[in-house]
């Protein structure tokens, strides 16, 4: 009886990385606890919580609107649309300090911060697990985005994801430089309308 002999088959190895999205343990989440930077663009949607602390007190809360204003009690409509938060505690404090003369000498203090955070529309293309539209909170970043696709794909890979912006290629991402080493450098915080590009896996000739 000639033996029967079984063809051997190689197994491709899981592109280095894949694992991570498939942690059920990790949350890789926004940080809504965090202090909202500086360089936050406000846009329509977004509540700011604005204080006056001192010798006046003063707590309010207001949404932009769509036309782009928050409306404060005494001081009217401030259009804060396109402004980072810093530039629109600028803006608020012009408006107040008609009101509050104690924030001209530092007696009075102004805290502008953001409360609940708008929606924006984040589009995933390429070799994606569930590619698409993603309804995501604007403080969301780009490896969030990643984590709430699934990651790539079997064809995949976690080098060189494309960060696209008005049409344009706005950044290169190389998701290793995170995994092997931690940097956040390629974290980038999402605006409406983005699209992340993941390209097909490309195996290195050595």
């Amino acid at each position: 009886v000639v033996p029967v002999v079984q063809p051997i088959v190689k197994k491709e190895l899981p592109v280095y990385g894949m694992e991570f999205f498939n942690q059920t343990a990790i949350k890789f989440e926004p940080n809504f606890s965090m202090a909202t930077p500086k360089s936050y663009v406000l846009g329509a949607g977004d509540e700011l919580i604005i204080l006056v602390t001192g010798q006046n007190e003063s707590a309010v809360t207001a949404k932009v609107t769509t036309e782009g204003n928050v409306q404060i009690p005494h001081a009217g409509l401030v259009y804060v649309n396109g402004f980072t938060i810093e530039q629109a505690t600028a803006l608020i404090r012009k408006s107040l300090i008609k009101i509050y003369p104690g924030l001209g000498s530092g007696i009075t203090k102004l805290a502008v911060n953001l409360g609940n955070a708008r929606s924006i529309k984040v589009t995933l293309v390429g070799e994606v697990k569930t590619p698409g539209s993603y309804t995501l909170s604007s403080v969301s970043t780009l490896f969030n985005a990643l984590y709430n696709s699934g990651g790539p794909s079997a064809n995949g890979s976690l080098r060189y994801i494309e960060l696209i912006r008005n049409n344009k290629v706005y950044r290169t991402v190389d998701f290793y430089s995170f995994l092997q080493k931690g940097l956040m450098d390629g974290n980038i915080r999402l605006e409406d309308q983005d699209v992340i590009r993941i390209p097909v896996y490309q195996k290195r000739v050595s």
